[in-house]
């Protein structure tokens, strides 16, 4: 994980408590490592600007540092469903139970496989005065509403 630069201006307990933010211990783990209360880190949190700061990128890079955890994790576990979905050496029922699983599994906000919209098509457009006959006359009816998202 990639340490973050701390500002000369903090004292060494503010330095631990930073570092210890950035290794993932929570406000109260840190205080302690830090020999302060927690009402001390709220008082500097919100009264020293390079405190705030310091903290705040701590934070930030410790999630990143999750996030690329997760993403190895969830890689592996993926990769270890499809191989056993694929293992003909498994029973079958033990396979189809694995591959619901999966495809029931919780899904991120946002992320969800969705149908595509199909654009409405301009019959002014079109050159040939005898196809505008042919098309409908109301736009393609977009059918994702009736659609219930996977949860």
């Amino acid at each position: 994980m990639k340490l973050i630069e701390i500002p000369q201006t903090l004292t060494p307990a503010q330095t631990k408590i930073v570092e210890a933010i950035t290794h993932g211990a929570t406000i109260s783990a840190a205080a302690v490592a830090a020999d302060v209360h927690r009402a001390t880190f709220y008082k500097w949190l919100n009264s020293i600007y390079d405190f705030q700061e310091a903290v705040q990128e701590a934070r930030y890079q410790r999630n990143l540092a999750l996030d690329d955890e997760l993403s190895d994790m969830s890689r592996t576990a993926l990769t270890t469903v499809g191989e056993f979905i694929a293992d003909p050496a498994i029973p079958k029922h033990l396979r189809l139970r694995a591959a619901l699983a999966f495809l029931a599994r919780p899904r991120v906000p946002g992320r969800q496989w969705t149908v595509p919209v199909m654009p409405a098509i301009d019959c002014e457009m079109l050159d040939p005065p005898a196809t505008q006959a042919t098309l409908p006359a109301t736009p393609v009816a977009n059918h994702q509403d009736k659609l219930t998202p996977v949860k």
